[in-house]
């Protein structure tokens, strides 16, 4: 049976209904004059022979993903081919959006790519041009059987497709899959890149600014998250790489960098590979000196946590501040919200972790609220004896005050008794 790991799907969509179909259709060869014939026009793609296509033999050989495409890039999903006398195909479908004059809307376009062609270009339907026409394109590759291995490309594009109202799409890879971008053949890397080779394989190691298997790609820097900067929401599409760089602002410590993505999110694993400085590749081990970097993940009524620990030594602290993630979602429907937050911790310059923050806030306020009860207290102890004081002075005025004049008159008396003795 299929890899229920890459040919399962919680919701299915209608695309991807019909791409199944298509990738199950085959051509009576007699009736057709090139074996590369794809389609014909009165016969579509023929038949769907699902009985050779459903089960899948066993071991994995069916791939399917639904997944979005704007014009802001393309993506690419990278095959192997599972076993050899496999027919291979790669089939691309979307559900258009209704148009006046029947033709299409969103025009996305599929070409596949393999190294044992040495990259020869196979177009969407067997054309020599982009299919403008159709909203569902098929790419069969022939004459592979003899090679040991095969490493294909499969690249989705869609040119005039707004990034307000993305396209949803369906591929779906039969005899292949899916697979990590490192080839046996040097990649075309373009002007941004180079093809190099890591443990017996080929990739592209990119020049800075340019990130990614085919250096097509930026990082989007995110900076550190405090109560003034909230979380950066972030959207991982399924099997495509996103990086990002994160500046060491605080100098050396601790810093956490927090991964929450949602529970519909958990089917698929979170890859993480990051540099101190320009990520040049993302198949090299993961090391820098005087970095220690650790990850964990939980699963959370939420969703998956991943929390990536960077220690900071204060020995490599120099030209190089900032540390580039890449993070790929190895999910294969829609895509995977996840929020993203980089905040410093302990033995930094500005500030510690939130959960720590959060303790150390609680006790200062606690201590804080305590203070501001014994300064009431006190207030009202000192009123009380005040009033007290100003009580007793009260009730023993009049008396002195009549003292006063008692004696102030026997004085007077006193005086004038002289004054008569004397005359």
């Amino acid at each position: 049976w299929a890899d229920l790991s890459e040919a399962r799907l919680r919701e299915v969509w209608a695309s991807t209904i019909k791409a199944m179909l298509v990738a199950a259709a085959q051509l009576d060869r007699s009736w057709v004059s090139s074996a590369s014939t794809v389609m014909l026009p009165e016969l579509g793609f023929g038949v769907p022979l699902l009985a050779s296509f459903l089960p899948i033999p066993a071991g994995p050989g069916l791939v399917a993903i639904q997944s979005q495409v704007d014009l802001t890039g393309s993506q690419r999903f990278c095959l192997t081919r599972t076993k050899a006398q496999v027919s291979l195909a790669v089939t691309l479908a979307w559900t258009d959006p209704p148009s006046n004059d029947g033709a299409l809307v969103h025009d996305v376009d599929l070409d596949v790519t393999c190294d044992a062609s040495h990259w020869a270009v196979n177009l969407g339907n067997g054309g020599t041009s982009p299919d403008r026409v159709n909203n569902v394109e098929k790419v069969l590759l022939l004459g592979y059987e003899s090679f040991s291995s095969v490493f294909c490309i499969a690249k989705v594009s869609a040119d005039g497709v707004s990034t307000r109202s993305p396209q949803p799409f369906s591929l779906v890879a039969s005899g292949f899959q899916l697979s990590q971008c490192a080839t046996s053949r040097a990649p075309d890397c373009g002007s941004q890149g180079s093809a190099v080779r890591f443990r017996e394989r080929w990739a592209c190691r990119c020049f800075p600014p340019y990130l990614g298997p085919f250096c097509d790609q930026q990082a989007v820097a995110l900076p550190l998250t405090d109560s003034t900067q909230p979380v950066s929401a972030q959207e991982l599409k399924p099997w495509q790489w996103s990086f990002y760089t994160f500046e060491i602002t605080c100098g050396a410590g601790e810093y956490r960098l927090r991964i929450q993505q949602p529970t519909e999110s958990a089917e698929g694993s979170l890859v993480i590979s990051w540099s101190w400085g320009h990520l040049h590749t993302v198949l090299a081990e993961s090391t820098a000196p005087g970095l220690v970097v650790s990850s964990s993940s939980s699963e959370l009524d939420t969703g998956r946590v991943t929390t990536l620990v960077v220690q900071v030594d204060p020995l490599v602290l120099g030209d190089l501040r900032s540390l580039f993630v890449g993070l790929q979602w190895q999910g294969r429907s829609g895509k995977s919200a996840a929020q993203l937050s980089w905040v410093a911790g302990e033995g930094t310059s500005c500030g510690t972790d939130p959960a720590e923050s959060k303790e150390s806030g609680n006790s200062e306020q606690l201590v804080l609220w305590i203070c501001l009860a014994v300064m009431g207290i006190t207030a009202i102890l000192t009123a009380v004896v005040i009033l007290k004081y100003l009580r007793g002075r009260q009730m023993v005025l009049p008396y002195a005050s009549s003292q006063r004049d008692v004696e102030q008159a026997e004085s007077s008396q006193a005086s004038k008794q002289e004054w008569q003795f004397e005359s």
